[in-house]
């Protein structure tokens, strides 16, 4: 499935500048985000949608530039609305959106959604970071989660998005990164 280009006649206004977009035909597990522009200060990629795998409350992996090389770390803060988690792990293949997405014993017609921000994205002297909120409301019984993740070991700028799922993603899930403007640009 190929990324939709944003293109337009007029340049775009506002701080959030689309940069492409992916709709899954319910036939892939995940897309890659190539050639992203280094021109922008930050990265925000909006997630909203469903996988196939059996669980209620799913995930969305992301590899920054492809890298699986087991150098994401993260931590994360979960709660359902009568219990709450935190966790810890490093050495990890992704950085991970957790419960952005509804999974297969989700109610029919329910979906997930999250966003992530990628600051600094294109500086070459520091680590890169992702943090993201994502959320499933499962008719009452869903769940809302913090994470940051850290990329660890790697100083160079992200040039693209490696972004899958366990399973496939179910039909219409769409994946939109914009680039985020800095004041007066």
């Amino acid at each position: 499935m190929p990324i939709i280009p944003i293109s337009g006649s007029a340049a775009p206004r506002g701080a959030l500048v689309p940069i492409g977009t992916f709709v899954s035909d319910g036939t892939t597990a995940g897309t890659t985000f190539n050639n992203i522009p280094q021109g922008y200060r930050d990265l925000m990629l909006v997630v909203n949608g469903g996988a196939t795998r059996a669980v209620a409350n799913d995930h969305m992996l992301i590899a920054f530039n492809t890298n699986t090389s087991s150098n994401y770390s993260y931590t994360y803060l979960t709660g359902d609305g009568s219990a709450t988690a935190a966790s810890r792990s490093s050495g990890g293949a992704f950085a991970v959106m957790f419960n952005c997405l509804t999974g297969l014993y989700s109610p029919a017609n329910f979906m997930g959604s999250g966003v992530a921000h990628f600051p600094n994205y294109s500086n070459t002297t520091t680590y890169k970071n992702m943090i993201s909120k994502c959320g499933v409301d499962n008719n009452g019984s869903g769940q809302t989660t913090l994470t940051t993740n850290t990329f660890t070991l790697n100083t160079v700028a992200i040039t693209n998005l490696y972004c899958i799922t366990y399973t496939n993603m179910i039909p219409t899930t769409t994946l939109t990164l914009y680039g985020v403007r800095s004041v007066g640009q």
